[in-house]
Order: C-alpha cells, then structure tokens, then sequence
C-alpha cells in the first residue's frame, strides 16, 4: 500500500497532529464525490446484500464521524462544509436524482443516520442547521422520521434512531409527544442489554427454550428456516461495502476537544503490565476465559459465544473454542474438503463419509466446573476454573457433544485442554469421522518465502532445539509446526470408547487454503482425525485434545524445558492415561 501523506508516519501526538491526519484520510475521498455531493463511491467493484445507493450512501455519511468532529472544534474549511450542506439538501431531496431513498423495515440507511445526527448535533447551531434552507431542513425532518414505526433489529440499531431523535426534537423542533415515548422505549431496551462488570450484549440472548423450539420445528418440517448463508468475499460479510471501513473514522471525535483539553497534554502511557501470578481471568459476563501467557500470547477461550444469523463463516468468526492475538483465526473458503474449512480451534464431525463436516455453532448456556492440576515442581494443587458446554452438530440431534475447556496452568503454561464426549442419539450415525484443529501457523520458512518442510525425527536427538528448527513432525497422535519463533501443535488422547466400536487415531500438518488465515496467508494447521464405526444409540466416545502453543522463544530458557522441542514434549498428564503419577489434570 502507498504511503498517505499527512497520515503515514505521524507521530499521532498533539491534537493538530491528529488533526492533520483525519483530513488526509478524507481528503481523497472528493474525487469519488458524486455531482450532488450525497454520494461517495470508491472504485472497487463489489456488491452488498443491500442496494447501491445505500452502500454509496455509506460514502457519504461515515466520513462525517471525522468531519462532525472538526466542525465541533471550528477546524472544518469552507469547501468540506460546502459539500456537507449540498450533500444533507440533495440526499434528502426526493425529487432529487441523488435522493438516498425511503427508509424501510430493517434498512442499511438506519445505520448511515448515526453519523449524520452527530454531525448535526455536535456542529454549532450557526455553523451548519442555520445554513440549511427551510424546505432542508423540512426534508431532513421527513427523513429522519421514517425511522420511528419501523421493523429494526433489536440491537445496538436501537441508538441510531435514538440519535435521529435527538435531531428532532433539538433541531427540527418536532412534537415531542411524536418522538419521546419511541426513544424511551429504545433506551429502556438499550439499558437491558447491560450484563455486568461493564459488559453489554448486542441484544438478547436466546435462551435454552429457541433451542428447543427449534428443534422442533425440524422436527415437524425438516427444516430450521428458509435462509441460505450468503457467499462472499472469505474475511468480509456482505454487509461490507468498499465504503463501510470509514465506520472506524469513528475513532477521531476526540478532536472535538480543544487543544487546552488536559486529554492532549498527557503523554502515552504503556499498556498496563499485568499480574504475572494471574495469566487467567475468569470473564462472567461473556462466559470466556481469557488467557495472558507470558510474552504476549493472549487468547481466550470462549466456550458458547454464537450469532443466530447466518452470517458467511460465522462459526468461524464467533463459535471457535480458541481466539488468539498472536495465531489469529481461519474462516473457511468452502465445505468439501477440511483444506477449505481450515478448522483451527474447531472440532468437525461428519457422519457421511467426510464428504460434509459440522461444526459448534448454536449450543445451550455453558456452566463452570474446578479441575485440579498436581505438580511435582511445586507440590501443590493447582485450581483452574474450566467451562463446559452442550452442543449439537447436526439439527437433528443425531449426535450431541459436550465439551470442556481447561486453561493453561502454571505447571504447563504452554498447553491448554479440551475434552469432549460425544454421545450417538436417537437415530444416530453408525460411523463418525472427527477433526480438531489447534492455532494455525505460518507456513514460511524465514527469509525464503518457501513451505516449511517436514523434519526427520530420527535426526532430532542429535540437531539444535533452538530457534533454528524449522519445520513440522507428525506421529500417530500429535502433529507440531515450529515456525520462525512460534510453535503450534496438537495431541490427540481417546479416554473413552465404546467396547464394539473401532477406534482410528491420526495426526497430520494440514496445508489450508491460501487467505483462509487473518493473520497468515500461508498457513500450516496441526490436525488430530478420528473414525469412529460401528456405533449404536447410546455410546458415547471420550476424547481429550491437549494444544501447544508458543509465540516468543525468549520465554523458553527460564524454564526447566529450555528449548522448544523440550517444551513441546512436555506434556500435560491427563486423568488415568498417566505417565506420571506426579503431574497431572485431573478433569472436572
């Protein structure tokens, strides 16, 4: 990507210096300006579940978080007022050509109100409002109001039409009996939202009963509902519009505030340090435990977090067991094959062969479990706090799926837990095929650009451990990637299996897809599989899922296992399967 100037290389420090570079992200955007000024659209083709003119729309109006802010503090020129004036009289003109259009049910345009009632609310009254016309101003009115009686989805969509009304009763002087009691009942229902601890829901939750109504429902008709998920770009949705990133221009009203504001004064800070005695916090309100590994591994674990919408990839981006800033995450570019599903922190399941694979997606409301871990380092029982979540894979309930997650603990700060139970219910599959990713990787050698190779394992008692072992090893239950600096691996244990069934384990490095990795585009993915045949109603499979992983090798020669080889065969005793009767997890 080019370099912006006034953007690329600002020191981000004084207020002018932000100043400066908000204007040079907006400043390109005038030769994409429409004749009327109402429409902003970039040159890239692509298209959204909504139409044109609301994703041109989107042009227009998000830019305003930047230019309601400079209007706010008196920096906003001329020429920028002028075509905010000529875009507000043109795209609430109906009989204008750029006319944005009617507000319907549950329309793109609600969301574009936002940072057009900031604008009108935060620029001064003479600056802006007084400069409109009347018949404007009246069509301002007309439009904002198309917002109350309508279907809109019962989210954080609720503030929009509270802002619209705050600019119908300041600005446009509308009745307040007409206005009042809507936003009411939107901020009574914003308030709901309200968990704990500061957190807040988008909306509320399902609760165990749509579940089962659900189910139900399939039951009757053989189906859940009529929606199809939608395809699209791999990463985006398709609600994204070439112009739905200046929503993030959000992020500069702080330039509202003058530069004698004591905000400009303070030096930045470093982030907080945190308590090394405390790597996991135990989060209520999202349900989520979240994980803070010395050397800047920090992921969370997240047991039943899941939209209800088919959005592309959601499983992918909301209902993985494993979240890490560090690996990232993967979204699938497809279903037939697991290279396309790229199932890092994801346990798929398939009971046709491997020709169709399931994942968690919806499950039921997760309760808490204690595991104790005992050390032979330090002789004392460590206590984890693990959560536990029922789920299903396929809507029939063929088969369903509990699964606890442990986090790392002191003894073994590298690694965290997963077990599942898996039972065959009522009209059940007689085969199962399952395949649990851990982190995906980079798949690059350094400096080479080249796919990471496999290692022999008969050379490496005799080889370097340290930062220069490159590549990957694989056995019948493990599979482990070492990176540049990072390390990611997986180990597969059966605890449980039913006496007449047959049991097959493997371990594998998977190559995904190119792009299906946010932070790598060349990913390696260490992988366990299972098959499973001969299975009745009732039996139920135990597996237990032990991930590594390791993001600085500086933490490595602190420890007693001083090299990454050590550190990976290191590994958490599980229940019974013990190797060591002094060292192990007990599972809750």
């Amino acid at each position: 990507m080019p370099p912006l100037p006034g953007f690329t290389g600002n020191p981000l420090k004084t207020r002018a210096d932000v100043v400066y570079a908000a204007k040079a992200i907006i400043s390109p955007l005038v030769q994409y300006t429409s004749p009327g000024c109402a429409y902003v659209r970039l040159p890239v083709t692509s298209g959204t579940l909504y139409d044109d003119r609301a994703a041109r729309l989107e042009g227009f109006a998000r830019p305003l978080w930047v230019t309601g802010s400079l209007l706010a503090s008196g920096d906003c020129c001329e020429e920028l007022l002028a075509r905010v004036i000529a875009g507000l009289s043109n795209g609430t003109d109906p009989k204008h050509a750029e006319y944005w259009g009617d507000i319907g049910d549950n329309d793109q345009r609600m969301v574009e109100t936002e940072p057009i009632a900031f604008t009108l609310l935060s620029s001064p009254r003479h600056l802006l409002w007084d400069r409109l016309e009347d018949s404007v101003r009246s069509n301002v009115a007309r439009w904002f109001l198309q917002l109350n009686g309508k279907q809109i989805p019962r989210v954080n969509w609720l503030w929009f039409r509270v802002f619209t009304n705050l600019v119908l009763l300041k600005l446009c002087e509308v009745d307040d009996l007409s206005v009042c009691p809507q936003m009411d009942l939107d901020l009574e229902e914003l308030d709901s939202f309200y968990l704990q601890d500061g957190w807040s829901s988008d909306g509320l939750w399902r609760s165990p009963k749509d579940d089962d109504d659900e189910w139900l429902l399939f039951q009757q008709t053989g189906r859940v509902h009529s929606i199809k998920p939608d395809r699209n770009m791999y990463l985006t949705e398709d609600y994204n519009s070439p112009q739905s990133v200046y929503w993030a221009l959000k992020s500069f009203v702080a330039i509202m505030l003058p530069s004698s504001e004591p905000f400009w004064a303070e030096d930045e800070q470093p982030y907080p340090q945190l308590d090394p005695a405390q790597t996991v916090a135990f989060l209520h309100a999202p349900r989520q435990l979240l994980c803070n590994a010395s050397k800047g591994h920090h992921f969370l674990l997240s047991s039943a977090q899941f939209t209800s919408l088919y959005w592309k990839g959601a499983a992918a981006k909301y209902s993985k067991f494993a979240y890490s800033s560090a690996f990232g995450f993967s979204v699938p570019t497809g279903q037939a094959t697991l290279q396309q599903l790229a199932p890092d922190n994801m346990l798929a399941l398939s009971r046709d062969g491997t020709q169709t694979w399931a994942t968690k997606w919806k499950c039921h409301e997760p309760t808490f479990r204690v595991c104790k871990v005992h050390s032979s380092v330090s002789h004392m029982a460590e206590e984890l706090q693990a959560m536990q979540v029922l789920w299903y894979p396929w809507d029939d309930r063929s088969v369903s799926v509990t699964t606890t997650l442990i986090p790392p603990s002191r003894r073994w700060p590298d690694w965290h837990i997963r077990v599942h139970r898996i039972r065959v219910e009522k009209n059940g599959p007689g085969a199962l095929y399952t395949a649990e990713g851990g982190f995906a990787i980079n798949g690059e050698l350094k400096n080479s650009g080249q796919w990471l190779q496999t290692i022999n394992p008969n050379i490496l008692d005799h080889i370097d451990h340290g930062h220069d072992l490159q590549g990957y090893v694989s056995d019948t239950d493990s599979a482990v990637v070492f990176s540049d600096t990072r390390v990611s691996g997986i180990t597969g244990l059966v605890l449980e299996s039913p006496s007449t069934a047959g049991v097959r384990q493997t371990a594998a490095v998977l190559r995904p897809e190119a792009n299906t990795n946010i932070m790598s585009a060349r990913s390696l993915l260490p992988l366990v599989e299972h098959e499973v045949t001969s299975l009745k109603q009732g039996d139920e499979l135990l597996l237990c899922t032990r991930v590594f992983a390791i993001v600085d090798d500086s933490v490595l020669p602190h420890r007693p296992n001083g090299h990454r080889w050590d550190a990976w065969q290191d590994r958490p005793g599980i229940g019974t399967s013990l190797d060591n009767l002094e060292d192990v997890i007990d599972l809750p």
